[in-house]
């Protein structure tokens, strides 16, 4: 849920907070998913799995990251109980998206 139409919020923290809303409404997890964001940063420690690291590190992020910590620690729980989630970096330019930061596709092949 976006407070205050996302006035306020970084780019980073409006696509972590859609992405954990989005992730926890979906009641089936062994299913493929697929992430589509203009949000490079967020592609990025999720597809390297940054967050191992920092977890194992007692939460050592590096600074940049740090505003978004928490958001963080909520999200990373979520993202592991889905075995079949791929995520993808898209510009803001890219014909296949939308115009939301963060499009979530959940391909369900049964109901």
């Amino acid at each position: 849920m976006l407070n205050d139409g996302g006035y306020g919020h970084t780019e980073t923290s409006l696509a972590l907070s859609a992405l954990t809303t989005a992730l926890a409404t979906l009641k089936r997890h062994d299913l493929p998913v697929h992430v589509h964001t203009t949000t490079e940063q967020v592609a990025a420690v999720i597809s390297e799995q940054r967050y191992l690291s920092w977890r194992q590190n007692n939460w050592d992020v590096p600074e940049a990251d740090q505003p978004d910590l928490p958001q963080w620690q909520t999200l990373i729980p979520i993202i592991e109980e889905f075995p079949n989630l791929t995520i993808t970096y898209h510009p803001v330019d890219d014909p296949a998206m939308t115009t939301a930061t963060t499009t979530l596709t959940a391909v369900m092949t049964k109901l």
